[in-house]
């Protein structure tokens, strides 16, 4: 059995990665299926997720185990994120720093 890759990788940045982003990170990975891989970071991640974040995300059946807020330096699966076919969205405030 293959395993397919997703058409498209798609990271959300925003300064603090504890919100938006992470809303948006956990949105498309439930409605994409597996046509889009979601990744996000912050350029100043705040070091964790707001708890309303995960409150309602919790609250329409996201699972939230994965999330946390981290910084678009790190390695792992933001690595993924920044090659090949990727769409980033920034907040207005990462403008400035991306």
């Amino acid at each position: 059995m293959t395993v397919s890759k997703p058409d498209f990788n798609v990271l959300f940045l925003c300064t603090g990665n504890s919100a938006r982003s992470i809303l948006a990170e956990a949105i498309l990975t439930k409605l994409a299926g597996e046509r889009f891989c979601a990744f996000s970071a912050g350029s100043r991640p705040a070091g964790i997720v707001h708890p309303l974040a995960l409150e309602t995300l919790t609250a329409r059946g996201h699972n939230v185990n994965h999330l946390r807020s981290k910084s678009w330096d790190d390695d792992g699966p933001l690595g993924d994120a920044r090659s090949g076919s990727t769409r980033r969205k920034r907040c207005r405030q990462a403008h400035r720093f991306c």
